[in-house]
């Protein structure tokens, strides 16, 4: 039966069939099936036999002491054997004496019938039957070790993997059925009962010996049985509490069950009450059922809660709670995080992971997550890190021109730390005016030589992530000063020509553009990005983000708002953006709609000119174009670099 079982082959014709078998389609699918069973039947089985060992060895300890105790014990259930000899001697003594007697011999009188005291039979009885359950907690330990190798030994043989798996299928369905997981976890409650069991037996057995050892022990135990009741109903309370005892998950359904039955009570008195006081009232005085309507959904939806308690375990609660627990908790799990990894390639691994947790959907609340962690805190201590600070120091390490990293690694962990940092500085501009930049974003702008050699990065896809970062920055720290000191900040639009300029080593084709007075503007950088020459070149991570930008900074653009013609036109015609990726379509797409929604301005096209008309009218398109880019390489730029950063910080 076994070698049909295991394909095991008795000729040529016979081991081809095998093969072919094996080599069936349907394999590579039940390999993905037979590979996540095979992690959780691992799973089970080590924590079967994690419990199974557990108990063996203190089974083992504790029936050598319940032993001790028993041979001590279990002979007050005999007769004595020195008061029987002391019997015997009295009667031989009463002999020697009546021989002088003139009446003769006397009778021997039969000795007395030993009865064992009834704490001597109490006590025996308990340390018995603690002995009786600590044995079978010992024997079920070895079942569940024989159990689990033979779960393992059906579900592993070498054997199609179609029949693999239906076999694992078929045996898991039974582990399911009769609740061997429950069981497992039942296993340790036979042990704690004698446990307790010979604790009642000691304190019976010390009280009858001497009362003042028998009260302490007495005080002793009933401290460590408070503490039991307390771990077992601490989990019932608090879900997150690491302490539990094996009877915590009974506890929890029983309390369920005896709440519902209190709210069914309550319900019936609600209806017994509603026949009592209406009884016999006249049909011309209703009563008012308001009150009573409101009651009884009260304790309806009670009802239906406790019910939907009850349908969900204890464990199955924990992970529910765990899941839905608030952004306090992904935050001191990340905060956590930053502690352990000290190593800067660990680190960088995290920090290029963090725009992701900003566009994820399934953390509720992601951005103010890393923003918290982001705040600026009084102190600074190694149990309480902040992310930007660790973000900056990554950032000196990869620093062009002093940095000892290869240029590589160097170029790569340089556009990590940037592209994060422009996430930060993109929810930051989001939120507006409610929380300020923090001081760690802005000491990317306050070392003067480091700023420069990372604006200078010869890398396009660091440059540009840069230079969109710079813009954020600005728009950002504008809006800090113009909250808190009413005055309206101006930067040279014609800044604007500095995102261009980083694609000058890119193609020739820029460099002609950029040569050209007059031409250096918005509408020349998209269409620069857009042509098939630049965008083919330029990373597809990078014009992710120019792309997010410019759809940031034009999504406050007010209903039939004026557009220059030049820049409307090279935002329609940014097809090659769209052809690279999926995301960057539908980000193109959303530009267009904005632009569809707003009309042309007839007349100048620079933005330079443009953006200072709107400057003075104040609109929202305006305050974003001004306040978009800062060139680090001219001295207007730098003046206003250093009037930002005066105000603010």
């Amino acid at each position: 039966m076994d070698r049909d079982i295991e394909l095991q082959p008795t000729n040529n014709i016979e081991a081809e069939r095998i093969r072919g078998i094996h080599n069936d389609s349907s394999g590579k699918l039940w390999s993905i099936y037979l590979t996540e069973a095979d992690e959780r039947d691992r799973e089970i089985t080590e924590l079967w036999r994690g419990e199974a060992d557990s108990i063996l060895v203190f089974t083992g300890l504790f029936s050598g002491v319940i032993a001790t105790f028993l041979a001590i014990s279990y002979s007050n259930l005999l007769p004595s054997s020195a008061e029987t000899t002391n019997f015997y001697l009295a009667i031989i003594i009463e002999q020697l004496a009546s021989n002088s007697s003139v009446n003769g011999v006397i009778p021997v009188p039969s000795p007395l019938a030993f009865t064992p005291s009834a704490s001597a039979i109490r006590v025996n009885v308990i340390w018995f039957l603690s002995l009786v359950l600590s044995i079978t907690s010992a024997v079920n330990a070895t079942l569940f070790q024989q159990w689990a190798r033979r779960y393992l030994e059906l579900t592993r043989r070498r054997i199609a993997p179609h029949k693999r798996a239906r076999t694992r299928a078929y045996m898991y369905n039974g582990i399911a059925s009769f609740k061997m997981s429950r069981a497992v976890k039942a296993m340790p409650i036979l042990l704690h009962l004698s446990i307790f069991l010979f604790f009642v037996g000691l304190i019976d057995f010390l009280w009858n010996t001497n009362s003042t050892v028998g009260s302490w022990i007495f005080g002793s135990t009933m401290v460590f049985t408070f503490a039991y009741l307390a771990l077992t109903v601490l989990p019932n309370l608090c879900l997150n509490c690491p302490y539990s005892t094996p009877v915590s998950e009974i506890s929890w359904h029983l309390s369920h069950r005896l709440l519902l039955f209190i709210l069914l009570l309550a319900q019936r008195l609600d209806d017994l009450s509603l026949e009592y006081l209406f009884a016999g009232q006249q049909s011309s005085y209703p009563p008012d059922p308001s009150l009573w309507t409101r009651w009884r959904k009260t304790v309806k939806t009670r009802i239906d809660a406790c019910r939907k308690w009850l349908e969900v375990g204890l464990q199955n609660r924990i992970m529910i709670n765990a899941t839905e627990a608030p952004p306090k908790t992904d935050e001191n799990a990340l905060s956590w995080t930053l502690t352990v990894l000290d190593d800067d390639r660990e680190f960088e691994d995290f920090v290029a992971r963090v725009p992701g947790f900003f566009d994820s959907t399934f953390v509720p609340k992601a951005s103010s997550v890393m923003l918290s962690l982001m705040k600026d805190r009084p102190s600074e201590t190694d149990e309480d890190p902040v992310l930007g600070s660790r973000i900056n120091d990554l950032l000196r390490t990869c620093v062009p021109g002093i940095s000892p990293l290869p240029e590589q690694l160097r170029k790569n962990r340089l556009r990590v730390c940037m592209r994060t940092l422009w996430y930060f500085a993109r929810e930051y501009n989001q939120l507006g005016n409610t929380i300020p930049l923090p001081s760690y974003v802005r000491t990317v702008f306050a070392n003067p030589e480091m700023s420069r050699r990372i604006q200078s990065e010869d890398d396009p896809a660091a440059h540009l992530i840069g230079r969109c970062f710079s813009s954020l920055v600005a728009r950002k720290l504008t809006q800090d000063i113009q909250s808190r000191t009413g005055r309206q900040l101006r930067v040279d639009p014609a800044e604007l020509s500095c995102l261009a300029a980083i694609l000058s080593k890119t193609s020739p084709e820029v460099v002609n553009l950029l040569r050209q007075p007059g031409e250096i503007g918005l509408a020349n950088i998209v269409s620069l990005m857009s042509s098939k020459t630049v965008s083919e070149k330029v990373p597809l991570e990078v014009l992710d983000i120019f792309i997010k930008t410019l759809n940031f900074l034009f999504m406050d653009v007010p209903p039939n708002a004026e557009l220059p013609p030049d820049l409307v036109a090279a935002l329609h015609e940014a097809t090659p953006l769209g052809q690279r990726s999926r995301v960057l379509d539908l980000q193109v797409d959303r530009l267009r709609q904005i632009m569809e929604g707003s009309s042309v301005v007839h007349g100048e096209p620079e933005v330079t000119t443009f953006a200072m008309t709107e400057l003075e009218s104040g609109s929202g398109l305006a305050a974003a174009i001004n306040t978009t880019y800062i060139s680090f390489q001219s001295d207007v730029g730098s003046a206003v670099q250093d009037s930002l950063l005066r105000n603010v910080m």
